[in-house]
């Protein structure tokens, strides 16, 4: 497979958790973590705002 089919995505952050390491019946191995990126602003609370991503690693 070419490289140009390949999606590539640059997330800076953090894990949130240790990644899980899950073996498939057909043999493959995932790994499975979540991630949290903070945004740049603030609610009017004062708390930050972020996103969690799930991410499963083939």
């Amino acid at each position: 497979m070419s490289d140009s089919h390949l999606n590539v995505v640059v997330l800076t952050g953090f894990a949130t958790r240790d990644p899980v390491l899950r073996h498939k019946t057909s043999g493959q191995v995932k790994a499975e973590f979540s991630f949290e990126v903070n945004r740049p602003f603030f609610r009017a609370t004062g708390e930050p705002v972020s996103d969690l991503f799930l991410v499963d690693a083939w």
